[in-house]
């Protein structure tokens, strides 16, 4: 009876591991340094939009140089209730510093490139994010 009762244990743990409070599996759909026309990487772009139009996590990195070089960089992790993005900004004629932005909606907007507006977001500096 002991021994019913401690495999039982043992059961009820093993079916927690990786429920609740466990690790949570994030996509990495990649990285790219865009910048004058240069770095532009289309695969991580629809990657990104197709895993948050299915509903899982996935995490985009873009880092955008403006016409001086000064990198700002948007960490977008996608998941099942919007978006939250890192933002880095060294722009020297600009927002400097660091933030993180919660986003409602991933708007995909086709061009010649992939390009993507985030909006509305809960943010006193950034209410739309575009990149």
């Amino acid at each position: 009876m002991r021994a019913a009762g401690a495999v039982l244990g043992l059961l009820a743990v093993a079916s927690c591991a990786g429920g609740y409070g466990g690790p949570v599996h994030v996509l990495d759909c990649g990285r790219e340094l865009y910048g004058h026309g240069e770095g532009y990487d289309e695969r991580a772009r629809t990657c990104l939009a197709d895993e948050h139009g299915r509903g899982s996590r996935a995490r985009f990195t873009t880092t955008l140089l403006t016409i001086e070089g000064d990198p700002i960089t948007y960490a977008v992790t996608t998941a099942p209730d919007g978006l939250v993005v890192e933002v880095d900004s060294r722009d020297k004629f600009g927002y400097q510093g660091t933030a993180t932005v919660r986003c409602t909606e991933l708007r995909r907007v086709q061009g010649d490139r992939v390009r993507f507006v985030l909006s509305p977001c809960a943010h006193d500096r950034f209410r739309e994010i575009s990149f």
